[in-house]
């Protein structure tokens, strides 16, 4: 969506709808998006083994690092827009329209 489009979307938003929304629906989104990358990782290591460096492409704590980056990651980018749309005023926005 673009941005402009996003914005008008947005207007309104009440700061407790929008918490809702990133606190239960996003995250589901994000924990299938690291299970179906991990399931592609595991799936393709072993042709990636060979050139790893004293790291076994099956192993499970670079597994659950790389989760917890991605997970990191994906929270920062869902809590800031929303925490952005929550503070939006809407008489200001439709004015500036």
């Amino acid at each position: 969506m673009a941005p402009s489009n996003r914005r008008k979307d947005e207007i309104g938003a009440a700061e407790k709808s929008v918490h809702r929304e990133v606190g239960h629906e996003h995250p589901l989104f994000v924990a299938l998006g690291i299970a179906i990358a991990s399931g592609i990782a595991l799936t393709f290591a072993g042709r990636i083994g060979p050139q790893l460096f004293d790291v076994s492409p099956h192993d499970p704590v670079v597994y659950a690092g790389v989760g917890a980056l991605m997970l990191a990651v994906a929270s920062a980018a869902l809590v800031i827009p929303a925490l952005r749309a929550s503070q939006i005023d809407p008489a200001r926005t439709l004015r500036e329209e």
